[in-house]
This record gives structure tokens, sequence and C-alpha cells, in this order.
């Protein structure tokens, strides 16, 4: 922990505890993750834009595990880990193209919103 603050010029004393060494490593957390991919978009002049977690107005993949979690809800009798991760991969596979299509429209409705709300999708 003290090599964390030292790399981060952060001053603390020899003998403070660990859990104030806690303390002073989450208050000088970064707020903010730093990915390499968003200095590449900066580089090129783009913006990044991220969702919110399981966000369903703008992410398919949240209103597919909806209809996924509802499906196996309904045909689990035995309440085992196996036969659930079965029946997942089950209705996973049963999703075809028409229905991902069908949810990507459906989230582009609320994009287009937010589009002309803000202006910044």
């Amino acid at each position: 922990m003290k090599v964390c603050l030292l790399e981060r010029n952060i001053p603390f004393s020899d003998n403070v505890l660990k859990a104030q060494l806690y303390d002073l490593i989450i208050l000088n957390k970064s707020k903010h993750k730093y990915y390499v991919n968003d200095q590449i978009l900066v580089d090129k002049e783009r913006t990044v834009l991220r969702l919110p977690p399981y966000y369903p107005d703008l992410n398919p993949i949240e209103l597919i595990w909806v209809d996924v979690k509802q499906w196996v809800a309904s045909k689990n009798t035995t309440f085992k880990i196996e036969d659930v991760e079965y029946l997942c991969r089950q209705r996973f596979e049963e999703i075809g193209q028409e229905e991902w299509d069908s949810l990507c429209q459906h989230v582009q409705k609320p994009e287009q919103i937010y589009y002309e709300q803000e202006g910044i999708i």
C-alpha cells in the first residue's frame, strides 16, 4: 500500500495504520477509469460515451437477458445450477437474427430521442 502511495507522490507518515493507508488510497483514487482505447479515440477526435451498467434503453443485450431469465424461470423445475446453465444456453441458441434485429431497432428509438434532446449521440 505504501508503494502505491509513493508511486503517486501521495504523502503519508511512516507510523500510519493500514486502515489509514487504505483511506488515503481511496481518497486519491481517480474517479474515472482510464482505458487505452479511450485515448486512441480521443487522438482521432472522437467522443467516448459509456452506457450505465445494465441499462436496457440503449443496450439490446439487457433486453435479451430479461427474455432469457423469464424463459429459464418458466422451464426450470430442478433449480440446479447445471440445469439453469443448460436452459440459458438453450434459449440463447434459439434467439435468431430477426429477434436481435428487432431489439437493435427497439434501442434506436431512445437513441434518437436522446440525440434530439441532448445532441450527444
